[in-house]
């Protein structure tokens, strides 16, 4: 069995990647807004009651308004 190769989830070979261990939509955003620009900043994790509380796609769609970086 072959194994099969990922690529670079984040591209940046040393990042900060902002806990996003919120209860709320609205928190996930600010930082998401506040933290966007700022250089090092490599993704986003968010915290396992937000994704069940919302869903992963809401959680990830509330994060990409404001940036390109994953959502980890």
């Amino acid at each position: 069995m072959q194994a099969i190769k990922m690529g670079k989830i984040i591209q940046r070979e040393r990042s900060i990647i902002p806990a996003c261990d919120v209860t709320s939509l609205e928190e996930l955003e600010k930082i998401v807004k506040e933290t966007c620009d700022i250089e090092g900043i490599g993704g986003y994790k968010v915290g396992f009651s937000l994704a069940l509380r919302y869903g992963l796609p809401a959680v990830v769609k509330t994060a990409k308004k404001h940036t390109s970086k994953p959502v980890i």
